[in-house]
């Protein structure tokens, strides 16, 4: 794919790059997925969720613009939440600021609260604006009744959503 994106130009040979090596990572993921034991099964609070979910962004924004090299690419707002150590964090990852972030869990069987530190979730949400590429952490308190995994939704706007409207992104925290 390469090699044949390299001949035409230099925009296409870096975005056929940049798709190969984010399939070339989703491709040995799932292969070590597979390659595990179904009797044992796979443990997956060792997936690795971020990498997943940026390597699948990238693949997927790289072979859109290998496919449709004269349509203009529409820039779009995306956030991304993940657990890592005692920090959850909020990633802007889109092309777009994102507003007005808010996150919200939803308690599973057994959890009694949130894992956000209640005093650091008050200082810092709703989140008022992050930049494309900009992180902001929130300290987690995780105990036997507050552990991963976590069900989480993250509601935030941008300067496309209509007025009044939200989006929102759901997922599920198993942290690293």
């Amino acid at each position: 794919m390469e090699s044949l994106a390299a001949a035409a130009d230099y925009e296409k040979a870096s975005q056929a790059a940049i798709a190969a090596k984010a399939l070339n990572f989703i491709s040995s993921t799932v292969r070590s997925v597979q390659s595990v034991n179904p009797a044992l099964g796979y443990d997956y609070k060792k997936f690795p969720t971020h990498q997943w979910q940026e390597g699948y962004a990238a693949a997927q924004k790289a072979l859109e613009a290998l496919a449709n090299p004269t349509r203009q690419r529409v820039a779009i707002s995306q956030v991304d939440v993940h657990l890592s150590g005692d920090r959850i964090h909020i990633d802007s990852i889109g092309d777009l600021p994102v507003r007005d972030i808010n996150l919200e869990f939803q308690l599973r069987k057994g959890q009694t609260r949130s894992p956000l530190v209640q005093s650091d979730a008050d200082e810092k949400l709703p989140i008022r604006v992050l930049e494309p590429g900009e992180t902001c952490p929130l300290m987690a308190a995780l105990s036997f009744s507050c552990h991963p995994p976590f069900d989480v939704s993250c509601s935030w706007t941008d300067d496309e959503c209509p007025a009044g409207e939200r989006r929102e992104k759901s997922k599920v925290l198993y942290g690293n």
